[in-house]
């Protein structure tokens, strides 16, 4: 029986692999649309994208969790979440329909009314991927799911910048979005061979609408905690404001967000499998949270060193004021790359009560910081965003969850402090780099040389103070290369007994 252990190193391998292909080609075709496209554009989509976003969480209510999470699930589960979900899909598309003028009208935008009406039909695209979704995931076929999102995300894309390069202006970005929701949907129900073959039953839906009730309290706390700032900013401050601090949260957030993605997308139904050992739960997440550390904190602090020429040759002179904002959040993707993987503690316990309730708490918070910073403009929303993650949050949100494996706060730290303090002194290192090397800061030669330095001096850092996850990392990567040369030295041999044998 393949071990826990190669399971999900097995689904990490695929996972991550796919997710690196898919979001290179996602930073792709964002640049590519930046280049083609101006901030307020982005900044007008994203006003809307912020509302559908919230409300498709309603499609599931936490539904398809439950389907992955639940020991046991029988056809009726099944049918019953897909007829819900299809339900709330298109529930939600007539909703957004009708609100759509009030929507254009509280952002003073008319052109929102339009847009808000397409992309309300994404409601029901994705009310039919709930369930195939949930399937692959509970089965652990991550190669069938990374696979299918590089294949939407390369022909959305590609979709996407040809409209753009014709004029369709705003319009590429809702193309983008919808075509690669329906790619999606279309790839995983074919991925899946499911289709509903039973009547949804009121007990069924019972059955697994207590712990996807919590689930999606959490989800719709943590979503809006995690999107004030833009409601506030598009309100009191403008698109055009708003498309610069999203463009930078998006930025800075994206190789931090992805490797949780990544990570949790496998650890979630490796750790529902064992949620009836604490002890084991805990020696398994933290390994797993050091080496996220280890990979993430030198990613979202690099990116905060490098800011000026990072911005200035990926995006161009148009995106400037975004240097800072990208130099103060990369400390916010810091603490997130830790606090965001506390949710498998939640739900591998089976307490996405008590998860939803701190959500509600820690996004209360974080409102009152953002509505104190906006008087000082994108800047001091980013600066309320740090003090309020460091010197507030970070303490409760990775203690409350310890409790329920027996884990302390002190034991994350430990596990975590080697690669952050090494990231923090390679961070120093690449800015004062920048500041000295005689090349403009557009230029590409200057950030290609700030990072190589910068990986070199982080690998060179974790290779003297070889921490745990250092080690962890190594041992892994040692055991697929042995299998390597196992294999090929003993296909070298069976080629000289061959010849041997010939002769």
């Amino acid at each position: 029986m393949t071990s826990m252990r190669t399971t999900i190193l097995h689904g990490l391998a695929w996972t991550g692999a796919g997710q690196v292909l898919h979001q290179v080609l996602r930073l792709g075709v964002g640049i590519a649309l930046a280049r083609l496209l101006s901030p307020a554009e982005f900044g007008l989509i994203a006003m809307v994208v912020m509302l559908t976003g919230f409300a498709e969480m309603f499609l599931e209510i936490g539904l398809g969790a439950a389907l992955v999470q639940r020991a046991q699930i029988d056809e009726t589960h099944r049918s019953t979440v897909f007829v819900v979900t299809l339900a709330a899909g298109a529930a939600l598309a007539g909703l957004f329909v009708l609100i759509a003028p009030a929507i254009a009208q509280f952002f003073g935008r008319a052109e929102l009314d339009a847009l808000t009406c397409v992309l309300a039909v994404n409601f029901i695209i994705a009310g039919l991927r709930c369930v195939p979704l949930a399937l692959l995931t509970r089965a652990l076929r991550f190669r069938a799911i990374a696979t299918i999102e590089i294949i939407a995300a390369l022909t959305a894309g590609c979709a996407a910048i040809v409209a753009a390069a014709r004029g369709w202006g705003l319009w590429a970005l809702a193309l983008h979005l919808l075509l690669n929701s329906a790619i999606l949907t279309i790839l995983h129900g074919a991925a899946a061979g499911w289709r509903p073959r039973e009547r949804p039953r009121v007990a069924a839906l019972r059955q697994v609408l207590g712990f996807g009730a919590g689930v999606l309290g959490f989800r719709v706390t943590d979503y809006w905690s995690m999107r004030i700032d833009h409601l506030l900013v598009g309100r009191f401050i403008g698109p055009a404001s708003l498309g610069v601090y999203g463009k930078a949260y998006e930025l800075v957030l994206f190789p931090v967000r992805q490797i949780g993605a990544v990570v949790t997308r496998v650890m979630f139904p490796a750790l529902s499998s064992i949620g009836d050992d604490p002890a084991r739960i805990k020696r398994i997440y933290l390994r797993a949270v050091g080496l996220i550390g280890l990979v993430a904190f030198p990613c979202a602090l690099g990116m905060g060193a490098a800011a000026e020429s990072l911005v200035l040759v990926t995006l161009g002179e148009p995106w400037r004021e975004m240097i800072p904002l990208v130099q103060i959040l990369c400390l916010v993707a810091a603490s997130s790359t830790i606090v965001t993987t506390t949710s498998w503690l939640y739900m591998a316990r089976g307490r996405a009560d008590l998860m939803f309730r701190w959500g509600l708490g820690a996004g209360l918070i974080k409102t009152l910081a953002i509505v104190i910073g906006l008087r000082w403009g994108l800047p001091g929303v980013a600066i309320s965003l740090v003090v309020a993650n460091y010197a507030v949050l970070l303490h409760p949100s990775l203690a409350i969850p310890g409790r329920l494996v027996g884990l302390r706060v002190a034991e994350i730290l430990r596990e975590t402090a080697a690669p952050f303090l090494g990231a923090l002194a390679m961070a120093a290192f690449v800015f004062l780099l920048g500041r000295a090397l005689p090349l403009d800061p557009a230029s590409p030669a200057r950030l290609g040389i700030q990072v190589a330095a910068g990986a070199a001096v982080y690998a060179a850092l974790m290779h003297a103070l070889s921490p745990g996850p250092y080690r962890e990392l190594r041992q892994l990567l040692r055991e697929p290369l042995g299998r390597l040369r196992s294999h090929l030295s003993s296909g070298n041999r069976a080629v000289a007994l061959t010849r041997s044998r010939a002769s």
